[in-house]
């Protein structure tokens, strides 16, 4: 046999049912057209692919050619036969590099090898075969320029020899395999996976081996894989951010490729570690020190195959991390001793302003005594009670009121042992010393935090025949949180937060089979769980209330935990005591769970490989927040009931303390919630039936297309627990629009709806996609692609509501203690809890008070289709009643609709070299109905549908007073004279007669305005799900790409882009009739005023990373001698450098006085010129770049902009502002600063014994140690408005490294 080597390329309504009826006939349409002559593309089902023709020289087809496609790694060999059309299809197969071999009677045998194919693409060999003897062979070992021919989809892979060599940090938790995605040419940084082309946050798809690795309420978030994933189990990332394949979904999608064992045994362990005294010191110096760093990371993998048999491979990975950090100390108010037994002198030195002098008081125990004074140092001090009994009122008859001062000892302000409650006593046994002797601001610690987790990855792959292989994935991981602690910095049981452990789990099951040589089918099964354990850190301890002496607890949480306190401040007394477990949560679980299934049949039929798929779901989540009947409980001990009256009312302003009516156990009314519903579960069911083609036309064009049709069903809870705005149906209670109703059947007609949702399914989620390639020279293509894409938000899933849909007003109800009375005789705290007899006949330690009764479940009715509504008079207490915030609508239309992206693109991608590739495409899209995720400010896009006031009548009553003349007449109460002098003013005015009642009966909520909005029964609407966000994004794109090559790999792209839409904030969800925004005669049409460039637009974007082992050593330059060889051999450098230019700046204003409208907003100043930017760069001042300039130098010009005219001006009442007309975003230009980094590192592998060897590894995060700055302040009025408080970025860290690797 004759065998030639070559080192080049060889050149070639409501609903009451599920649709199903209609859920199938639409599969079917979509399976008919399959059969049709339709271009579409061939998918790999999260694998790879390889596809091309065979042809002689003069490029006519060979049919019945023989290709056979091995892997270097396994060893294991696919065969197909071309068609007569000279076609091979090689797919799945894993991503991984190939030998592929051809043979044809009467042409030389052809090699290719190295070739590498990629996951999520079909890696294209099109080969020229030469006429002569079949033994001769023509090998080619150069891998082919890395050209996508096939398939119009742009995007980026990084594979693991640079993925696993590239600088990534340990920040909190175990290197995270999810944060090269930013790095793809027109991704950014997001809140959890990148935003792929400006769509915003929670809109991309997560894969793992091309199933879906999350959950219906982690819709683009990364954690799934980021926490169960070890880097060193990727082989693959993918990122798709244009044009992808139908077979999947989401606005850009991030797949992970777990590697798989080989023929032979490989294994790796890795250690990393950072440190404290490896980091940088912060711009801004602690007091204390450099904050605490200590993390380590321990990963281990071995992979190979199982002896005797070279059929079952294997593939497994440990990694366990470990961090120990801690918050920065913060300082407190805490009762000091004396304090704590009921002595309250030491309250007397606060007055006293000279440092030594109120030590020397508070040292002293404070003034002593019932009359006189007390001298410390220079000041003298007056001796006068500020603590009274509240078991003393008096009330003479036509006299004030009056109660006895608190007298111990022979001084005012000490407490008598004997009134001090138990319970209380109790509760604050366990509070810290005071680490300094002041009265306030005398406790200072930090606060340890930690995590310690794991995770545990595997691959196995089975070819059980050459035809037929199985395989399975799974990647588990645990977060297990030293603690979840919060403020206050204080022991157990006072500080905040809870305990928390997170378990993330994905697995799945692969079947791949050969039908024959034209077809194959791929089918995969997989199960994702994001389990989160959140605990209250005193359930079920000896902090409990019901291990404290408190009675009548209710069931749940609330009576086995300790509670929030909160201590209130006082005129006298400015700094209140801290609260205690301000941050505490309660016991909840959360269980999403997640069912896929994918299956394709890849079938090749002349130049056409088609694909016919469905992807199904079946998203679970459960979750129970408190996870029993009640929730922690919040207490609050009023000073009114240590504080004397001033006429016939108590008064705080010279008297009372909270801390002090707290050890009386005195509180201030009380409510909880009783959970008779505590667990909600929302179930979804995407299916999603695609096909597709890849059509190779002629040895140059390729055309691929494809459609998929998703099935997107709203949000259903399993037991139809949820409520929801009925705007249609008449209120009991008012008479007008709009009441609370529940799904399901409760309560019958009316009550209920009578149905599963009131969300109709919306059927049009028809997804095309269409790519065009052409060849037009062996080191050149040109293409142009299209493609729709929906992802899950909103009430088809994806995010908020995910579990509870619009709520569950109706199913529960709240414990509420007696009314606290702060007049008159009985003047008392809400309950006591304190048995001390000194109480008499108030001594109770009964929770809300003697003999409570709690609240029995709401019964489905007309009680609770009222709910929450107010502004009207009860018809039993002949009161108004108070309104509340209305249950959450769920609009029919916007609540069906996914967000919806059209992607499309064209470029060239031109081969420099073999290895080198550069590319220039124009990227876009047009996005809509998006979740607002990136909205900063206040306000929504839905007016109407928010209670927001109409601007025209801003415009046709701003202007006029009242009937009294004293008020604007928007803010008057609704009486008879108000309205019917609006009614005069603007025609067809209605505002109802049950709120013209409350208003004349003295409701002075009930306005002109909010009598205005649509719903005013309801003090606030929230639009659950109301997505109605449009982008609109373009860009060009520059990518250099460096395939390994001489030691070196890099990527290099740069990204120009214009993103346009409406993301929020918004003035008003209303169009802007002609005279509403001030200084401007311009009408807008709505949301046309708050149009402009996204607050994530990002004009500017670079990205460049590379690998490079350098060229000395053995083999190299220097190989020659031992000892140069010895010491400059094995090494290699590595790098990131990330630019992103500024983001426009939000200017808003926080002194709008007009009610019920969306974010406030400046005006452009007419009388400024120039720019609003000022002194010099961001950070810097005349001094240079100093930690002193933050919170100081004001970088944005106050006078560039000016408060909105009033459109009452000279009525002589309170101003009403008309809308600002500052721009929405990028206001005078202002940007927000650039962001830029480089990290690096260096690495060097020194040889062991065989096959193993140990590389030391050192990398430099954020290597120059340059400082980047937050965003200034841009509320406009704001005393620290274009002030920078903070750095954005830390200082430069240092991670060091030892592998051991075989």
């Amino acid at each position: 046999m004759t065998l030639r080597t070559l080192n080049f390329q060889r050149h070639a309504g409501r609903v009451s049912g599920g649709g199903f009826g209609r859920l199938l006939a639409i599969m079917l349409a979509v399976t008919c057209l399959c059969f049709g002559h339709q271009p579409m593309q061939a998918q790999t089902g999260g694998e790879a692919g390889i596809q091309g023709t065979v042809a002689d020289a003069t490029g006519a087809a060979i049919p019945n050619a023989t290709v056979i496609v091995k892997s270097n790694a396994t060893g294991v060999e696919l065969t197909r036969q071309t068609n007569g059309d000279g076609l091979y299809t090689v797919s799945p197969i894993i991503p991984g590099v190939y030998t592929v071999t051809v043979k044809a009677a009467g042409f030389e045998t052809f090699v290719q090898k190295n070739l590498q194919a990629n996951a999520l693409v079909m890696t294209p060999l099109n080969i020229g075969m030469k006429v002569g003897a079949q033994d001769t062979t023509v090998e080619v070992t150069g891998a082919p320029p890395a050209l996508e021919t096939t398939n119009a989809t742009l995007g980026l892979t990084i594979q693991n020899e640079t993925y696993t060599n590239l600088p990534l940090t340990l920040n909190g938790q175990m290197r995270d395999p999810t944060a090269f995605g930013t790095l793809a040419p027109g991704a950014q940084g997001g809140a959890r996976l990148p935003l792929i082309g400006g769509t915003g946050n929670y809109l991309g798809q997560l894969y793992l081996d091309g199933l879906p690795a999350e959950t219906v309420s982690q819709q683009g978030d990364n954690r799934v894989v980021s926490q169960s994933l070890s880097v060193d189990a990727v082989d693959q990332m993918q990122v798709v951010t244009s044009t992808p394949p139908a077979e999947y979904a989401g606005a850009g999608a991030e797949n992970f490729t777990m590697k798989s064992g080989t023929l032979q045994y490989h294994g790796s362990v890795k250690d990393f570690l950072r440190n404290t005294a490896l980091d940088a010191w912060q711009f801004v110096k602690p007091a204390t020190g450099k904050p605490i760093d200590h993390q380590n990371e321990l990963a281990a993998t071995f992979s190979g195959h199982v002896p005797g048999t070279k059929r079952i491979f294997f593939f497994v990975a440990y990694d366990k991390y470990h961090n120990r950090t801690q918050n920065n100390a913060a300082s407190y108010t805490i009762p000091t001793l004396q304090m704590r037994t009921g002595d309250f002198r030491q309250l007397g030195c606060l007055g006293i302003k000279a440092a030594a002098d109120q030590a020397a008081c508070a040292t002293a125990g404070g003034p002593s005594g019932t009359s006189g004074s007390v001298t410390y140092g220079g000041t003298t001090v007056a001796v006068t009670p500020y603590l009274y009994d509240p078991t003393t009122n008096s009330c003479p008859a036509g006299s004030s009121c009056s109660r006895q001062p608190f007298v111990s000892g022979g001084s005012y302000n000490v407490i008598p042992s004997n009134y001090i409650s138990a319970i209380s006593q109790a509760m604050e046994q366990w509070l810290p010393t005071p680490t300094n002797s002041n009265v306030v601001n005398n406790y200072t610690a930090p606060l340890a935090k930690g995590y310690d987790n794991h995770a545990i990855d595997w691959r196995v792959d089975f070819d059980w025949t050459p035809k037929h292989r199985i395989s399975t994935v799974g990647s588990m991981g645990a977060v297990n949180y030293l603690n979840n602690f919060g403020a206050p910095n204080l022991p157990l049981p006072y500080v905040g937060g809870d305990n928390a452990a997170i378990f993330p789990k994905a697995y799945d099951v692969q079947d791949a089979y050969t039908i024959s040589n034209t077809m194959v089918n791929q089918f995969k099964f997989g199960y994702v769980r994001f389990f989160q354990n959140i605990s209250d850190a005193t359930q079920n301890t000896k902090y409990g209330l019901n291990k404290l002496g408190v009675t009548n607890l209710p069931s749940g949480q609330g009576g086995y935990t300790f509670p929030l306190e909160t201590f209130n401040t006082t005129t006298a007394f400015g700094t209140a005591q801290q609260a205690w477990r301000t941050s505490a949560t309660s016991t909840q679980l959360t269980t999403p769970n997640n069912f896929a299934l994918v299956d394709n049949l890849q079938w090749v039929k002349g130049a056409h490989s088609l694909t016919f798929g469905i992807s199904i779901q079946w998203q679970q989540i459960n979750n129970a927040n408190p996870a029993t009947f009640t929730g922690d409980l919040s207490l609050a001990p009023s000073a009114n009931s240590t504080a004397n009256y001033v006429g016939t009312s108590l008064s705080t302003t010279a008297t009372g303390y909270s801390y002090a009516s707290f050890l009386l156990g005195a509180y201030g009314t009380t409510t909880t919630a009783l959970q008779y519903v505590s667990e909600e579960g929302g179930r979804y069911r995407p299916i999603a039936p695609y096909v597709e083609d890849t059509w190779k036309v002629n040895s140059k064009l390729t055309i691929d297309a494809g459609l998929r049709w998703d099935y997107l069903p709203p949000y259903r809870e399993v037991k139809d627990h949820w409520s929801f705005l009925n705007p249609t149906g008449i209120n009991p209670a008012t008479g007008t629009a709009g009441y609370n109703e529940f799904a399901g059947n409760y309560g019958g007609a009316g009550v209920s709806c009578q149905c599963r949702t009131p969300v109709p399914t919306y059927w049009n989620n028809w997804g095309p996609r269409v790519g065009i390639t052409f060849q037009s020279d062996p080191k050149t293509v040109w293409r142009a692609g299209l493609g729709r894409v929906f992802s899950q938000a909103g009430g088809v899933g994806g995010r908020g509501g995910a579990f509870n849909g619009t709520g569950q007003l109706g199913f529960n109800t709240t414990a509420t203690s007696p009314t606290e009375i702060t007049t008159g005789i009985n003047a008392a705290p809400s309950f006591y809890l304190n048995s001390s007899s000194a109480l008499g006949s108030l001594a109770n330690t009964d929770m809300f008070g003697a003999g409570y009764v709690y609240p029995t479940a709401p019964t489905p009715g007309a009680a609770t289709q009222i709910l929450d509504a107010g502004h009207y008079i009860s018809p039993t207490t002949n009161k108004v009643v108070t309104a509340s915030t209305a249950p959450g609508y769920a609009d029919p239309h916007f609540s069906s609709r996914a967000p919806d992206v059209m992607f499309y693109n064209a470029g060239i991608e031109h081969a420099v070299t073999d290895s080198l590739t550069m590319a220039v495409n124009y990227v876009g899209n047009q996005s809509h109905h998006l979740i607002n995720s990136t909205n900063t400010g206040t306000g929504t896009a839905r007016g109407y549908w928010s209670n927001q006031l109409n601007p025209v009548y801003l415009v046709g009553l701003g202007a006029a007073t009242d009937s009294t003349g004293k008020l604007p007449l928007l803010t008057a109460p609704a009486n008879s004279a108000n309205v019917a002098k609006a009614q005069a003013l603007m025609s067809g005015i209605s505002i109802p007669a049950f709120y013209q009642a409350a208003a004349n009966a003295g409701d002075t909520t009930a306005t002109i305005q909010q009598g205005l909005v649509a719903y005013p029964q309801y003090s606030g609407l929230s639009d659950t799900w109301g997505n109605v966000g449009n982008f609109s994004y373009n860009s060009l794109q520059v990518t250099v790409q460096q395939r390994l090559s001489h030691g070196l790999t890099f990527n290099f792209n740069y990204t120009w882009a214009r993103n346009v839409g409406d993301d929020g904030p918004y003035r008003t969800g209303y169009a802007l009739p002609s005279g509403s925004v001030s200084r401007s005669t311009q009408a807008y049409k709505m949301n046309r005023i708050d149009r402009s460039e996204t607050t994530v637009s990002t004009p500017n974007v670079i990205h460049a990373f590379g690998v490079w082992n350098l060229p000395f050593g053995k083999g190299h330059i220097g190989g020659g001698n031992p000892i140069v060889s010895a010491l400059v051999s094995g090494w290699q450098i590595n790098s990131i450098a990330t630019y992103a230019s500024g983001t426009p700046v939000q200017i808003t204003y926080g002194g709008c006085t007009t009610g019920l409208q969306g974010q406030c907003m400046p005006d452009y100043n007419p009388a400024y010129t120039g720019t609003a930017r000022q002194n010099g760069k961001f950070g810097t001042s005349a001094s240079g770049r100093l930690a002193s300039n933050l919170s100081n130098v004001q970088y944005f010009n106050p006078t560039a902009f000016i408060a909105p005219t009033s459109v009452n001006a000279g009525t002589g009442v309170a101003a009403l502002n008309l809308i600002g007309n500052a721009a929405r975003t990028g206001a005078d230009g202002l940007r927000n600063p650039a962001q830029w980094n480089i990290d690096s590192g260096v690495r060097r592998t020194i040889p062991l014994y065989g096959r193993f060897a140990f590389t030391f590894e050192a990398d430099f995060f954020n290597t120059l140690n340059h400082v980047l700055f937050s965003s200034p302040n841009a509320v406009y009025g704001s005393s620290t408005f274009g002030q920078i408080a903070s750095a954005s970025n830390s200082p430069r860290s240092i991670l060091l490294a030892g592998h051991i690797t075989f």
